[in-house]
């Protein structure tokens, strides 16, 4: 009887010496208000841990610059299937260009179906997967100011308008557009300017209403004007998705008047 005794006596002393080994390490810790399923977590690799960010706040973290500005374009499966498709060769833009090359690491390509999303994710770029409401379907190419059309640009202004409140940056460009040349050092980012924008003609004055102004490549700062500006968009009563309106601009102060 007495020899059955001896192992669970030692098995018991074994276990309460190693919670004194544990408790002893938890209250030396610098910490000490911290909870012990805290300290146990702590210690593990971020992916061990739940994560409160969502796949876009991911998505922009990856791709953003340490002044958090990102470069965004929108493609659908019509730019992106082919022999050589408008996406290729918005791509062979980067790496052809001057200075462009290390750009590319900051593009956020934001997918409208799935065909472009794994096009994207193929080529090991920045993707991100934009859910479309009531089932739209934005695979093909949309006739300019059709009833898709606008619907598609309601959709990308109304996810810019998201990007600028989670406080990020952005040159949003077509995929029309090649990038011959690394803008950055012509593109001013600082306190007094909030909007830059490409036009289809230029009058010489960059402050006149009479610059049509083209949506195809801007670049623009987040804060609270710039978020007012794209939530006026939305509500536009002439065209609501396109900020394509130099009335809307001025009214939002986003330009100054014409002098």
């Amino acid at each position: 009887m007495d020899g059955s005794l001896k192992p669970r006596a030692t098995l018991a002393l074994c276990t309460l010496l190693l919670i004194s080994l544990l408790l002893i390490y938890f209250l030396s810790e610098k910490n000490p208000s911290a909870s012990i399923t805290d300290k146990l977590y702590r210690s593990k690799p971020p992916s061990a841990i739940h994560e409160s960010r969502d796949e876009l706040e991911a998505a922009l973290e990856g791709a953003s610059m340490a002044n958090k500005t990102v470069i965004i374009a929108v493609v659908n499966r019509a730019y992106t299937e082919g022999d050589k498709p408008m996406f290729d060769i918005f791509l062979d833009g980067f790496w052809l260009g001057e200075d462009t090359r290390q750009l590319a690491n900051h593009l956020l390509i934001v997918a409208v179906d799935q065909t472009a999303f794994e096009r994207c994710m193929f080529l090991r770029l920045h993707c991100y997967m934009l859910k479309t409401d009531g089932g739209d379907d934005f695979v093909d190419e949309k006739v300019y100011m059709s009833e898709d059309f606008i619907k598609m640009m309601w959709l990308r202004t109304r996810f810019l308008g998201d990007v600028l409140r989670r406080g990020y940056n952005f040159i949003f460009t077509d995929t029309d557009v090649l990038w011959l040349r690394n803008p950055f050092p012509r593109l001013t980012l600082n306190e007094t300017v909030d909007l830059q924008i490409s036009v289809d003609r230029f009058d010489g004055d960059q402050w006149s209403q009479t610059n049509p102004l083209n949506t195809g490549f801007y670049m623009i700062k987040s804060n609270n004007k710039t978020i007012a500006l794209f939530d006026e968009w939305l509500h536009f009563p002439a065209y609501k998705p396109s900020p394509s309106s130099p009335t809307l601009l001025h009214s939002s102060h986003m330009l100054p008047p014409h002098q």
